[in-house]
């Protein structure tokens, strides 16, 4: 909102038209990824003016649109609450014909493959018991494994408390509960969940990972990740994640800077593809909105599958490569 309004200033709702639309999708074209605080700061035109921008990647057509549809969500809304119907012949411009058009290449940019998997995986902190003080102690270790094995976003994961990973009786299963607290804001109401924790992190040691922060004196409100901090105001996963971007590159085996820690999302969705699950089931596992109407029948009075359903689900999701951790 703030870029478009540079842009184009603070227009009414009725009078941004698809033009308008597609002018700010070449502005967001144009400003690169990953640039330093010193021009993040500096209004939309002024960026656009600058001669080049040195070696900075260029942004992914897919986080474009991803910013398209946020606007377009916006104005959909307004739409919903009948705002814009005095508007006469009013569509919303940022329907689909605005999107970037994504070949079969960038589409699976994300994912991350066998080979990478088994170069960051064999790396320093698997192979050597390495524990970086970047990365938060174990922390380092854990975050990779339940993001590949759960498909949970990262600051889902860093806001774990002790309490946030416990047992479940009915089941016999260990789960993560996600839940928004204090220390931790979810993306969307469908974010809140409970996700089976998957055989292979119990098989590693997350448990007694758990046990031992107890044994240590923490309380079940205590994070679940000590190492982990955070500057005031900013998510807990902030100084995590530039720390991981910087590992895997230089130590991980993956120079591919596509490749990210949500790619261990994007990897986790096309497990549970692999695995034969419906899109409704591993997007309750992932905490992902959308769907049809019927995805709200059938799936009990609180609108989401049953828990023993989301265990026999994950139990169908296999490790893409063998792990090898004991």
């Amino acid at each position: 909102m703030r870029r478009f309004t540079e842009l184009h200033g603070d227009m009414r709702l009725g009078d941004i038209d698809r033009p308008k639309a597609r002018e700010f999708r070449e502005a967001l074209a144009r400003i690169p990824k990953g640039l330093p605080a010193s021009l993040r700061k500096l209004p939309i035109r002024a960026l656009m003016a600058r001669d080049g921008f040195g070696g900075y990647e260029p942004r992914d057509g897919a986080t474009i649109n991803k910013l398209l549809s946020m606007l377009g969500a916006i104005l959909s809304k307004a739409e919903g609450d009948g705002l814009m119907d005095g508007v006469a012949g009013w569509s919303n411009p940022f329907g689909k014909g605005i999107k970037l058009p994504l070949d079969e290449r960038e589409k699976s940019r994300e994912l991350f493959g066998l080979e990478e998997l088994r170069a960051l995986f064999g790396s320093a902190i698997y192979a050597r018991g390495l524990r970086p003080l970047g990365g938060g102690g174990e922390a380092s270790f854990w975050f990779p494994l339940i993001g590949l094995l759960s498909g949970m976003r990262l600051e889902e994961i860093a806001g774990l408390r002790v309490r946030d990973l416990r047992h479940n009786e009915e089941t016999g299963r260990w789960l993560f509960d996600v839940r928004q607290h204090e220390g931790r804001s979810l993306k969307t109401a469908s974010s809140v969940r409970l996700v089976p924790v998957h055989s292979e992190l119990v098989r590693i040691g997350l448990v007694q990972y758990r046990e031992s922060l107890g044994s240590s004196g923490q309380g079940d409100e205590a994070p679940l990740w000590p190492g982990v901090k955070s500057g005031k105001g900013r998510p807990m996963s902030a100084a995590w994640s530039k720390w991981f971007g910087r590992y895997l590159r230089a130590d991980g085996g993956v120079p591919d800077r596509r490749k990210v820690f949500h790619s261990f999302r994007h990897t986790f969705k096309r497990m549970a593809r692999d695995a034969g699950l419906s899109e409704e089931m591993h997007d309750a596992l992932t905490g992902h909105a959308g769907g049809g109407v019927g995805r709200s029948y059938g799936v009990g009075k609180d609108g989401r599958f049953s828990l023993r359903s989301l265990v026999e689900a994950m139990d169908r999701i296999a490790a893409p490569i063998d792990l090898g951790l004991r």
